[in-house]
């Protein structure tokens, strides 16, 4: 089981300690398709989820979340499920909101999810839009969510519980993928557009 370390200001992977300690591994899914808004208005920290997928969660929370968007190239077809996913990054998970959070708004019946932006292990991946990253990542998410792709991803279909099966192939097939601290990440996107 691998997470993420820091080089150079760069993250690579080393083994994770839930899994050195036996703990059991739990992570969300999350379709992030305000990201670009998002970032715009500096609304960071906050992910707005149905009720439902929030109560599958009860009583185990989780540690990341895995953070996935479409890329615009890649949109496919309305309707027809044929489009790509990029992983875009992992977010600590946090049962408090962040300090200075704006509201986003949206009212109930959405539930709110946190996440840690600060976290030196919250990253935003670099490079994970070539072919191949794309298709990895589509297929092993078509594989575990296949009625989650015609909808787009839209409402409850956005957020997924992440069982450690899932979160291990994840791990494995994504060590490779360099990344930076989210907000750092965050800023040099930013500045270069």
């Amino acid at each position: 089981m691998l997470r993420k370390r820091i080089v150079g200001g760069k993250f690579f992977s080393q083994p994770d300690v839930r899994a050195q300690k036996g703990e059991t591994i739990l992570d969300v899914f999350y379709y992030w398709k305000e990201f670009e808004d998002n970032v715009k208005e500096d609304m960071l920290g906050l992910f707005v989820s149905s009720r439902e997928q929030l109560q599958k969660l009860e009583g185990r929370p989780p540690d990341y979340i895995w953070v996935f968007i479409i890329p615009k190239r890649y949109g496919g077809q309305r309707g027809k499920g044929d489009y790509k996913l990029k992983l875009l990054a992992t977010l600590k998970w946090s049962d408090t909101s962040p300090r200075g959070l704006r509201s986003t708004g949206k009212k109930r019946p959405m539930s709110d999810i946190y996440y840690d932006p600060e976290a030196a292990d919250s990253i935003l991946y670099e490079d994970t839009e070539s072919v191949e990253a794309l298709d990895l990542v589509t297929t092993l998410i078509r594989l575990k969510y296949p009625r989650a792709f015609k909808p787009r991803f839209r409402g409850a279909n956005g957020v997924q519980v992440m069982e450690k099966d899932l979160v291990d192939k994840f791990r494995k097939e994504t060590a490779h993928y360099p990344g930076t601290q989210f907000l750092t990440g965050i800023a040099e996107l930013k500045r270069s557009k």
